[in-house]
């Protein structure tokens, strides 16, 4: 079976898979860590910690049996599957183990396909995955159902002739393999804790949850762990933010965990298919359905995990005043239909929404450029659209009020763009800040900005708050009672 799929749909600049090993993922996260002058303690282990109420006592013991305090406000624990911290907590990691031994290795592979495609092969005997991966190296991947209470080879030490084996079985493309590097017998496992704070512990990653390796996520989802509690954490630890902000990363975070948690249900459910009717079904149903577009567009945006939203956040907030109005009272726009602006913003990213990216956009200088290039790291982006050529004077005063309140209060942590359709500035707007051109209107489009809106995008590119139209008192009123302290 096979489909020919690309990934020109996913909403991000980047559009591909990248498959690494470990060694190289390890190799850039602590080059970037290195750059922010940190850096990793190697064989040194958490002993034990205790949560003091203000802050937490750590105390680490190197290898050579050296132990040291440290006193810290709080501990991200990001220690695996197999999580002391977690451990410590007795938190129970709940969930099961599927019924199936899985094979994995890295080696070089003597065969005419190209080099930038991932291979996945059904056959009758199991299911096997190749993965192309950097400096020639291909990763091969295939699961061995247990029926029977037939015992695990977890433990089993793999070789170079096992993988060739399963490769010889499983492909209809013939390959020798070559230069084996770590060759493994493993389990999959579904599991994941209850809560993932817990007074001034944080669990991340691995130590919070583990998915079937099948769904590609396992990794991603951890990064997504950390990069919703990062800016959390940076605000409450600078002082400006309320400590309230940090309860949310265990209600916005767990709430991904049931969806995911499914998907890697329903992969090993359909890898581990043993009757010969049902696989004859899925190969045909499955390749079937990933050769229709919409399918395909919609794996690959779980995949590339831009379809995660939070609508359901405390954290997150929307307002869209009625389009409906009394005779002679105030209307949605200025110009325009105001039921057709309304729905058109309906149509937008919603609060709690990952923002979209769009190109091109330009700013006065520039090239064309994408909007996640101008978003500041650290920073919420407040993008003001302003949709009509000339504004009234309300509107005027609104966005002005916009402007200075943003510029008097909150400088230091939201940056405004105006985008702004064509490539002039209205007349007599207030533009205190930078300012995007949609020539194109692709922006206003994508963000269902018909008339003046407005959107806040967290640092970790989801929407916090948006309205229509712009309104100064309600995304005050957001920032003083879910963002910043008073």
């Amino acid at each position: 079976m096979g489909w020919d799929g690309q990934y020109g749909e996913i909403d991000s600049p980047y559009r591909y898979q990248v498959h690494l090993g470990q060694p190289y993922t390890e190799q850039l996260l602590s080059g970037f860590l290195e750059s922010q002058d940190g850096k990793v303690e190697w064989e040194t282990e958490l002993v034990s910690f205790k949560d003091a109420g203000k802050e937490v006592e750590t105390v680490l013991q190197s290898k050579k049996g050296t132990q040291e305090i440290i006193r810290s406000t709080y501990i991200c624990a990001c220690d695996g599957a197999s999580s002391r911290v977690r451990g410590i907590l007795g938190l129970e990691f709940e969930g099961h183990t599927y019924p199936a031994d899985n094979l994995i290795g890295n080696v070089k592979m003597d065969w005419d396909q190209p080099a930038d495609v991932v291979y996945v092969f059904f056959s009758p005997v199991g299911e096997m995955t190749v993965s192309p991966l950097p400096d020639g190296y291909y990763q091969i991947n295939g699961s061995f159902r247990l029926t029977n209470g037939s015992p695990s080879r977890e433990k089993q030490t793999a070789t170079l002739a096992d993988l060739q084996t399963m490769f010889n079985e499983r492909s209809h493309i013939p390959a020798r393999l070559s230069e084996p590097d770590r060759l493994s017998y493993y389990l999959n496992h579904h599991r994941a804790v209850s809560r993932q704070k817990i007074g001034r512990v944080f669990l991340l990653g691995d130590a919070a949850h583990i998915v079937s390796p099948n769904t590609g996520l396992g990794m991603n989802t951890g990064l997504q762990d950390a990069n919703n509690l990062a800016w959390k954490l940076h605000l409450v630890l600078t002082g400006e933010g309320q400590e309230s902000l940090l309860d949310t990363y265990q209600e916005e975070r767990h709430s991904v965990l049931k969806g995911l948690g499914q998907l890697s249900d329903s992969d090993e459910w359909l890898y581990l298919l043993q009757n010969k009717v049902a696989q004859e079904l899925r190969n045909h149903v499955v390749t079937f359905l990933m050769r229709m577009d919409p399918v395909f567009i919609r794996q690959n945006a779980t995949i590339a995990q831009t379809d995660i939203n939070y609508r359901k956040s405390s954290l997150v907030r929307q307002d869209m005043a009625l389009p409906l109005h009394l005779p002679g009272g105030k209307h949605l726009v200025e110009h325009g239909s105001c039921p057709s602006t309304w729905f058109h913003f309906g149509e937008g990213p919603h609060a709690g929404d990952r923002a979209s990216d769009v190109r091109p956009v330009t700013d006065p200088h520039t090239e064309n450029c994408r909007l996640f290039d101008r978003l500041t790291h650290g920073k919420q982006t407040l993008l003001v659209f302003v949709g009509c050529a000339e504004p009234g004077k309300e509107l005027k005063e609104e966005l002005n009020r916009i402007s200075e309140g943003i510029q008097n209060n909150y400088a230091s942590w939201i940056k405004i763009f105006w985008v702004i359709p064509g490539s002039s500035i209205p007349k007599d707007l207030p533009v205190n800040g930078a300012v995007l051109w949609d020539e194109r209107e692709f922006a206003h489009r994508r963000y269902g900005a018909q008339a003046e809106c407005m959107y806040l995008i967290r640092p970790d590119k989801f929407i916090g708050f948006r309205s229509l139209p712009p309104n100064w008192k309600k995304l005050e009123l957001y920032l003083k009672e879910k963002i910043f302290k008073q």
